[in-house]
């Protein structure tokens, strides 16, 4: 018998954590939305990780 275990993970740019950056930069989601679909990644079993920008441009959205 052979089994087979298979390892999924994934990188998300999440590029904020903050509200109003999210807004400012027309992501279309919010923090909560981040935080909902990285739980249903935890109970599907998907390892991910996120990428952030630091520091974006004050004058975005204006």
């Amino acid at each position: 018998m052979c089994i087979a275990l298979f390892s999924y993970r994934i990188k998300i740019g999440i590029e904020s954590g903050d509200d109003w950056t999210l807004e400012r930069i027309n992501k279309g989601y919010t923090s909560a939305d981040i935080l909902e679909q990285c739980h249903k990644l935890e109970d599907a079993g998907i390892d991910y990780w996120m990428t952030f920008l630091n520091g974006v441009d004050s004058s975005i959205g204006k």
